[in-house]
């Protein structure tokens, strides 16, 4: 199990952390573009309305960055679950 979902992990947290032709910037305005009548609702709630009323595109960079980084840390627990399951793998052999 560990080994299917380890590279799973890893490669989309590297696709979304390296912008792989562009698919990160195209999820986040993809999910702008389907979230866009929700936000018309969320423009009238306090915690949201300052954030909405900044420009459209300083919110799509803002998402990437922070897509960028969930894609990293994807990466990284792909790595550890690929090594985790190596280990486990060698110690049940060994044993």
């Amino acid at each position: 199990m560990a080994l299917v979902l380890g590279p799973l992990m890893l490669g989309f947290g590297l696709a979304l952390a390296t912008n792989y032709r562009g698919w990160t910037e195209s999820h986040v305005r993809t999910t702008f573009r389907i979230m866009g009548p929700i936000n018309r609702v969320m423009a009238r709630v306090q915690p949201w309305k300052r954030w909405l009323r900044r420009p459209a595109e300083m919110r799509v960079r803002t998402q990437i960055r922070r897509e960028r980084w969930m894609g990293a840390t994807f990466a990284a627990g792909g790595l550890l679950v690929i090594v985790a399951g190596v280990f486990s793998i060698v110690s049940w052999l060994a044993a």
